[in-house]
């Protein structure tokens, strides 16, 4: 009951703030391009495997949730988290080594890949044309990335075969914030981050959109969006590419 006081007593206090200033919840729907490579070997090196051409990858669509707080027109927080899911399907050409287990060349394998992506940003657009309707600053974020994969294959009359191998990036990123309205309907931008001292990995995530409000409170957003993780850890190393487009809505207070 306390715990739901102090809930209902935050949000009242926040809120207010919020409203004066004006915050902005997005959700969209990203179709990437998968692609990339895993080298899991436990105690020893496994084999380099090809997502795609060894284990059938293939591309899927994903939600994502963002919030954007603009305490001035300058300034912004932005909160963001998104969940992806990969599955394949493939009989292998070769033996695969994965996480200390093989798998024999002709074996039907299914694979998944599962990943959790989140981060916070603070961004500064000091510099403005004086009717502030350009502007392109600097942003710092604290990144979060957690993901599992896992291969699996079933030979009639004998035991199945699992391995699987989980994996956590946390680091700090650094990057630039575009913006550009050329009318009160219409919104241009692009964001770059890049990790920033991570020793076990690096990550790199750019995008480049519009928005355009048919009213003051809703947006329309289509962009395109590349994301390059590189991540490596004793023998195991995960290479990760996705790009492609993406589509949404905005709500705006």
């Amino acid at each position: 009951m306390v715990k739901r006081l102090l809930q209902i007593v935050c949000w009242l206090t926040i809120a207010p703030a919020l409203h004066a200033s004006g915050v902005e919840f997005e959700v969209r729907l990203w179709s990437p391009d998968l692609g990339g490579r895993a080298q899991v070997g436990g105690l020893a090196a496994g084999t380099v495997i090809d997502l795609v051409s060894d284990l059938g990858f293939a591309d899927d669509e994903m939600l994502e949730g963002r919030m954007i707080w603009r305490p001035s027109r300058r300034t912004s927080v932005r909160l963001s988290y998104a969940s992806f899911e990969f599955a394949g399907d493939a009989r292998l050409d070769r033996p695969v080594s994965f996480g200390g287990t093989t798998f024999q060349l002709d074996a039907q394998v299914a694979s998944r890949l599962e990943l959790e992506y989140g981060g916070l940003g603070l961004a500064w657009q000091f510099v403005s044309t004086p009717d502030g309707r350009l502007r392109l600053g600097p942003m710092v974020e604290a990144r979060g990335l957690r993901g599992e994969a896992g291969i699996s294959s079933h030979i009639l009359g004998d035991l199945p075969l699992r391995a699987r191998e989980e994996f956590e990036l946390a680091f700090a990123a650094a990057g630039a914030v575009l913006d550009y309205e050329p009318s009160d309907r219409l919104h241009v931008y692009a964001v770059w981050t890049a990790a920033v001292g991570a020793d076990d990995g690096d990550l790199t995530d750019s995008e480049a959109g519009l928005r355009f409000y048919p009213i003051d409170t809703l947006a329309l957003t289509i962009g395109y969006r590349r994301i390059e993780i590189d991540f490596a850890d004793g023998n195991d190393v995960f290479n990760l590419d996705l790009d492609g487009p993406f589509f949404g809505g905005v709500l705006r207070f």
